[in-house]
Parts: C-alpha cells; sequence; structure tokens
C-alpha cells in the first residue's frame, strides 16, 4: 500500500506542477512495475491524475478508459476525488470537441476548480467571455496565490479579459502567470505564458512580437510533449501571420495544426483549421476536391466492407462514440442520409 501511495503521489505532483515531460515518464515507469507485479498501481484518486497526464500526452483513448473508470467506482468515495474525476473527464471531452458532455461532467463536479475553469473555456468558445472571466475569477479565488493550480484560470482569464476589451486586467493575470512558470520552470508552464504573452502582444497589433511568443510557445510545449496545446497555439500563429507577408508560412502553419487536430480526433478544433486554411487559400479547394478527411475515408472503406461502429472502433482502435461521430459528418460532408448512399458517392469521388 504504501508503494501505491507513493506513485499517486508521484503522478499527482507531476500534474500539479504541468511536469508533463517527468508525468509521462513516471506513468510508463509505474504501468511497468504494476504489470510486473501484478498488482494495480493506479487506483481511487490516482486513476484522475493519470488520465490528466494522458490526455496531455494525447493518449485520448488511454486517459478515457482511465477517467470513465475514475467517474464509474468514484461516486460512493471521497465527494472530492468523485468531483476530481469528473472535472478532468470533462477536460477530456472539450478537448474531443464534445461540449454538451464537458459542460455535464464540469456542471456536476460542483465548485472543483478544475471544472470551474473548464466551464469558463466553454463559455468562452460560446461567445460568453464576461461568463468566462467570472468563472475564471471563481477559481482562482479557491487556490493559494502560489499554486500552479492557478495556471488554467489564469490561462482562460487573459483571453476572457482579452475579449472583453480590458487588456489591463489581461496583462495582470499575464504577469502572474509568468511569475508562477519562471518559478516553477517546467516547460507547460513557460509555454502557457508565452502563449499568453503572444495574444497580449496580438492585442497590441504587435505581429513580430506575437509571432516571436507563439514560436517559443509551440517549442516549449513540443518540448513538453503535449501535442493538443502546441497544435492550438499553431493555429494561432497562423492567424496572426496570415494578415501579413508571411502567409505562406501561415498556411504551413495551419496544415500543421490540422495533421496533428485530425490525428488526435479533436473534431472541433480541427474544422476550425480547414476554415482557417480555406481562407489562406483563398477558396476550399481542397474541400472540393476531396470532401473528406484521411481518417474518414479509412472509416468509410471499413464500413463500406460491412463492419459495424464497434467493429470499426475495435479495427482502428478508437472509442465507439467516435466513430458514430465521424459517420456523421461523413453523412453531412458527402450530403448523405445513410451509410449506402455515402459508399456509393465517395466511390463516384474516387475516394474508396
Amino acid at each position: 500500500m504504501p508503494a501505491v501511495w507513493s506513485c499517486c503521489l508521484l503522478l499527482s505532483a507531476c500534474e500539479e506542477l504541468r511536469d508533463d515531460e517527468r508525468g509521462w515518464q513516471w506513468s510508463q515507469q509505474i504501468s511497468a512495475f504494476s504489470n510486473r507485479l501484478g498488482v494495480p498501481f493506479v487506483v481511487g484518486n490516482c486513476r484522475s491524475h493519470f488520465g490528466c497526464i494522458l490526455t496531455r500526452r494525447g493518449r485520448w483513448l488511454d486517459a478515457e478508459r482511465e477517467l470513465v473508470t475514475a467517474v464509474e467506482r468514484l461516486p460512493h468515495g471521497p465527494q472530492a476525488w468523485y468531483a476530481d474525476a469528473l472535472a478532468r473527464l470533462g477536460d477530456l471531452r472539450r478537448r474531443q470537441g464534445r461540449q454538451t458532455e464537458a459542460r455535464q461532467a464540469f456542471e456536476e463536479a460542483g465548485e472543483q476548480w478544475f471544472a470551474q475553469a473548464g466551464l469558463a473555456a466553454i463559455h468562452l468558445e460560446a461567445g460568453d467571455a464576461a461568463g468566462a472571466a467570472a468563472l475564471a475569477e471563481r477559481a482562482l479565488r479557491q487556490l493559494p496565490e502560489a499554486s500552479p493550480k492557478r495556471v488554467d484560470a489564469l490561462e482562460v482569464g487573459v483571453r476572457a479579459r482579452l475579449a472583453l476589451q480590458a487588456p489591463g486586467k489581461a496583462a495582470e493575470l499575464a504577469r502572474e502567470l509568468r511569475h508562477l512558470a519562471a518559478t516553477v520552470g517546467t516547460s507547460s508552464l513557460l509555454a502557457t505564458a508565452q502563449l499568453c504573452e503572444a495574444r497580449l502582444a496580438t492585442a497590441n497589433n504587435d505581429v513580430e512580437l506575437a509571432a516571436r511568443h507563439y514560436a517559443d510557445a509551440i517549442a516549449s510545449f513540443d518540448r513538453a510533449g503535449t501535442p493538443y496545446e502546441a497544435a492550438l497555439a499553431r493555429l494561432e500563429l497562423a492567424q496572426v501571420l496570415s494578415s501579413t507577408a508571411c502567409s505562406e508560412l501561415a498556411v504551413i502553419e495551419a496544415r500543421r495544426a490540422w495533421s496533428t487536430l485530425e490525428a488526435l480526433d479533436a473534431s472541433r478544433e480541427a474544422d476550425r483549421a480547414t476554415a482557417l486554411l480555406a481562407e489562406l487559400v483563398g477558396s476550399d479547394t481542397t474541400r472540393e476536391s476531396c470532401p473528406l478527411t484521411r481518417r474518414q475515408v479509412q472509416i468509410l472503406k471499413l464500413a463500406a466492407e460491412g463492419l459495424t461502429e464497434r467493429q470499426i472502433a475495435e479495427h482502428l482502435v478508437l472509442s465507439e462514440h467516435t466513430v458514430h461521430r465521424h459517420l456523421a459528418n461523413i453523412y453531412t460532408r458527402l450530403d448523405c442520409s445513410s451509410r449506402a448512399a455515402a459508399v456509393a458517392k465517395a466511390s463516384r469521388l474516387g475516394l474508396l
């Protein structure tokens, strides 16, 4: 039992400090040790920490397994543990583009600080900057000033304040984040601070400084091994560069962001990258010539062979929900209402 708790404390510390590199290394070592001894070391609230590390690492299928298991097993345990699991599952769902499920998980987690920051992000994405700013402040009031746990609320708070045309308050939050990152020194925290500096520079119309901060943030996220965060930073960089003489570089960054987001099955953000690429090249020529993504073509080929959604999910190592969502998007993009019609149209377009 002491060994189990020691492992859990290690994962918890790595998650809190945003030490994604060491978090991933310890996760691999703990899993190997657990398998060798035949003893489960990731139990209880430890699953939530493990699931969060997997989420940030881009191992979303593994993260889903751990977090769903935690939510299923913790309702009758300590309420704080259950809220932790719900908040981290909500974060995964938000990244996956499953906003309704994310909101439900965050709201069920109650006043848990991570859930409040996650709800703030959802409100901001829905255009409610005032609500996002209020929720970010609500999360910050729960946490000590020197706590690295403040990073999520600070980051979304900066975005919300900029959306509200309050650059002074945004800069104040960014300064706190910068100080926190300098104190802790992990790559992910430094990257988040650099990202917020880039946003402040963008708001001040200093494109050159913004591009420099974005490049630094991307490099730090890459060192940390957090592909989703790096891709979103690339997408923001592409948007900034699109209005300059560096439009070709903007296209490159947008394509790299799209490739990562598509591989992660981050559908909402991948669609945003697709829309930006369409603007950058002047028309949606890519979509017209090939209306489906590589993953969608892959799924439709298996559907054409008669595989069920469950069988496709097992074959591609995806969740059944993800396959179902991809098929629904395929029908929309091909303007079809059934699997047979989609297969027939894709065949006529030479996609299968």
